[in-house]
């Protein structure tokens, strides 16, 4: 499974520091963080499998990131949870950003967990069927 840690405004001189690791599919081919095209500057990792991110950073400072939440039976049809960054990544503010997924589709995705912060504020949007915002 894999794990998220963000310290958000406790230190001074570092509004957002992330720990994280991923480790769902050891053999799922990825490319390294790159400067990737999109409406606005994102550096990320992309996943080769299914295109999309696990974690990113753009040109205004927002930090947005994934993970899977567990599930006894995971529907290979839904959409893939990787271009749920990417798309909070076109915002240009975390607030902006948790707005855009208050309404995500009820049975879209398999359960995941977004996180999405930038120096004023910190949201996740934890989904399991439907979109929960904090």
């Amino acid at each position: 499974m894999c794990t998220l840690i963000a310290l958000h405004r406790c230190i001074a001189d570092a509004p957002l520091v992330v720990a994280a690791n991923r480790d769902e599919f050891h053999g799922r081919p990825t490319e390294g963080p790159a400067l990737r095209e999109a409406s606005i500057s994102v550096v990320a990792p992309r996943d080769l499998h299914a295109g999309g991110t696990w974690l990113g950073i753009n040109a205004s400072g927002l930090f947005a990131a994934v993970t899977n939440r567990r599930c006894e039976t995971p529907d290979a049809r839904r959409r893939s949870r990787g271009w749920l960054v990417m798309e909070a990544l076109e915002e240009p503010t975390a607030e902006r950003a948790v707005e855009r997924f208050r309404n995500l589709p009820e049975a879209a995705y398999n359960p995941f967990n977004l996180f999405m912060a930038d120096g004023e504020s910190a949201h996740l949007v934890t989904y399991a069927d439907r979109p929960e915002p904090t």
